[in-house]
């Protein structure tokens, strides 16, 4: 797929929950999708227990502070007996080292990296143990590995949308920042680039690989 970013857009950390969930209502709308986009605590659900048949997490759990357990609960207690829950989380990114290298080639090593995902949270075990806390059983948990790839046309223009959306830092964006901006899309360009999990098609158009690990569990 390709970003949906426009142009010129940037945004900031504290305001990506609003943007992605306004993208979310938009779709909705134009497809005619009975939607309802809500925004609330992952650890804290309103939803009536026994409420959803599925529930899909997707590359969340990685952001959650180490006390992973009450967004775990909150899944199981809101899906319906039979029903089940899917919980992804990223085994390899393409530009998740080169998008580090950016922020400290840009920033120094001072600057604090503002999204980290733990490294624990790469393997299999992370999905499975989430799952066994949140209530269902070993025997009803299935992990597995798959690869997913972003398609584009222009590959700085999409680590140019990539840096606007994951290289906010927490309070926003500083004059540093503009004066340094060709410079961290370049860092990712040709350390993405000269990486392993990048492709080009006989067309023309990009291809970056991503690993992801997938847990399924039934209630």
């Amino acid at each position: 797929m390709e970003s949906n970013l426009p142009d010129g857009v940037t945004i900031k950390a504290s305001d990506r929950n609003r943007y992605m969930i306004d993208r979310c209502r938009e779709f909705a709308t134009a497809g005619n999708w009975p939607v309802e986009a809500t925004d609330m605590p992952s650890q804290f659900l309103t939803f009536p227990g026994h409420y959803f048949t599925h529930s899909s997490s997707n590359f969340f759990i990685s952001h959650l502070d180490d006390n992973q357990n009450p967004a775990a609960k909150q899944v199981y207690r809101t899906l319906k007996p039979g029903g089940t829950a899917v919980v992804s989380a990223w085994a390899a990114m393409a530009h998740g080292e080169p998008i580090k290298r950016a922020h400290f080639e840009t920033r120094g090593p001072d600057v604090p990296f503002p999204i980290s995902m733990p490294t624990h949270w790469y393997g299999k075990d992370a999905l499975r143990n989430f799952s066994i806390v949140g209530r269902f059983k070993g025997e009803d948990i299935k992990i597995t590995t798959c690869d997913v790839s972003i398609e584009a046309k222009d590959l700085r223009r999409l680590m140019s949308a990539t840096w606007s959306f994951l290289g906010a830092q927490d309070d926003g964006w500083y004059p540093e920042d503009e004066e340094n901006w060709d410079k961290a899309v370049d860092i990712l360009v040709e350390n993405i680039e000269a990486g392993t999990y990048y492709s080009k098609l006989r067309l023309g158009n990009i291809v970056l690989r991503m690993v992801v690990n997938m847990g399924l569990a039934t209630k």
